[in-house]
């Protein structure tokens, strides 16, 4: 599937398939795509988790 997608080259070669290969080559397991484009995501095999955050009240003086 990746070949496929690597003879058009362009973004998306450097922005997620290339960073998917190096992360592999270092023995990572597990990338972070971060929100948006869920759609081009899915398509491109990435799984679908809940996002968390915490927010912190700012202190006022």
């Amino acid at each position: 599937m990746v070949e496929e997608h690597l003879l058009f080259g362009g973004a998306d070669q450097v922005l997620y398939y290339r960073l998917l290969e190096e992360a592999a080559a270092a023995g990572v397991t597990t990338l972070h795509y971060g929100l948006g484009s869920e759609r081009a995501k899915r398509s491109r095999g990435c799984a679908v988790t809940e996002q968390r955050c915490h927010v912190l009240r700012l202190r006022t003086s």
